[in-house]
């Protein structure tokens, strides 16, 4: 990686994090927003968590917004909870894109990437699954570059609906305190 993009990446890093925290000052300061975030509840929260687990659409971490959750009356717990969940499901909708792409993918490169995960998924049964974890744990990029090809070579969904499950807790609860940290310095 080169120190261009580095240095892009972690610019885009801070553009999230100031949007994050302009959104939260904003949506206080705000008794509509306030009123309409309450209003929908812990529904808006998962609505929000589908739309953001599935990345590819929204790169904005869905746990961004837990300080107005909280500031709002909802638990940090429950709000890990739905979101992940959330997330889950959002990726499920990148797994059921892999399953229709599959028939799509066979250019030399995507064939042998997929050959590659096909006698890992032989050899290794369980590795995939806990890399996912890991993956979706500490990598804050789009869990659809894993799953996506996941579902191209037939993995089965449950499993790796586990491994989202707990990797994206791990991930939100991380992500929760960050934001927390970072909106207390501005407030």
């Amino acid at each position: 990686m080169t120190y261009k993009t580095i240095v892009q990446k972690s610019l885009i890093g801070v553009a999230v994090l100031g949007l994050l925290v302009f959104l939260h000052i904003f949506a206080l300061s705000s008794d509509a927003i306030r009123s309409a975030v309450s209003s929908f509840g812990f529904l808006g929260i998962f609505v929000v968590a589908v739309l953001s687990g599935f990345n590819l659409l929204v790169p904005i971490p869905a746990i961004g917004f837990a300080p107005l959750y909280q500031e709002l009356g909802f638990s940090l717990f429950s709000i890990v909870i739905v979101t992940s969940i959330g997330m889950v499901v959002g990726d499920g909708i990148g797994f059921v894109l892999g399953i229709f792409g599959r028939g799509m993918v066979k250019d030399n490169k995507g064939g042998k990437i997929l050959a590659y995960m096909t006698v890992l998924q032989k050899k290794h049964r369980l590795f995939p699954y806990t890399f996912l974890l890991l993956y979706g744990a500490f990598i804050p990029l789009p869990n659809e570059l894993l799953v996506i090809p996941m579902a191209f070579v037939g993995y089965s969904f449950f499993p790796i609906a586990v491994a989202l499950f707990f990797g994206n807790i791990v991930f939100n609860i991380l992500g929760a305190f960050g934001i927390q940290s970072v909106v207390a310095l501005f407030l």
